[in-house]
């Protein structure tokens, strides 16, 4: 679990976030939204990219190959592990409930949210 806040997420954590992600969480915060799924299809849109692939993405994956760009994928894992959240696979799945967790404890480490 973590003790990070919305606040921490959206100042000290900023880096992490593309600018897009950053206005999505922002205006889920002050949405009052309360659905960890919700955030965690923001936060880490990464985990539901396998969606998208072509067969030979398919094909890829099920062989241990990510199709992603090694680029990509660096990325999304030093913005997972500096959340505390476990890296991808290595075929580009998220490989635990680490991220799930995540947004479960910052949406209830919220002052807005403190009644959760």
């Amino acid at each position: 679990m973590t003790n990070i806040t919305f606040n921490e997420l959206l100042n000290e954590h900023k880096h992490l976030l593309k600018d897009s992600t950053y206005v999505k969480v922002f205006d889920f915060y002050i949405s009052g939204n309360t659905d960890p799924e919700k955030l965690q299809s923001l936060l880490f849109h990464e985990e539901t990219d396998w969606i998208y692939d072509s067969s030979w993405d398919k094909s890829d994956r099920a062989n241990g190959k990510n199709p992603m760009r090694q680029e990509y994928t660096d990325k999304m894992n030093k913005k997972r592990t500096s959340l505390g959240v476990s890296p991808l696979t290595e075929n580009g799945y998220n490989p635990d409930e680490t991220s799930k967790n995540f947004c479960i404890a910052i949406i209830k480490n919220s002052p807005k949210h403190s009644d959760l």
